[in-house]
């Protein structure tokens, strides 16, 4: 079971992420690549390892779920010409 606490722990900051985005009015995917990255410049970090089944199936639907709610149809072809 230590797979559970690191991915209880993400989803648990991904909660506070959302919560700090909307206060401020930043955009939610914006924010998360900025704490994303934050943790790569600290040192002496031990590295986390997320197996890729875990991401695609758990994190990645959080923030494209509104974006595919709320994309508009009319413009799409306008971003392939």
């Amino acid at each position: 079971m230590h797979l559970v606490e690191p991915i209880v722990l993400l989803l648990m900051l991904v909660a506070a992420l959302v919560i700090v985005a909307n206060r401020f009015s930043i955009p939610f995917p914006v924010l998360l690549v900025l704490c994303g990255l934050a943790p790569s410049f600290v040192p002496f970090l031990p590295p986390v390892r997320l197996n890729p089944e875990v991401v695609f199936f758990l994190f990645l639907p959080a923030p494209l779920y509104p974006s595919a709610l709320f994309f508009s149809w009319s413009v799409f072809p306008a971003y392939f010409a």
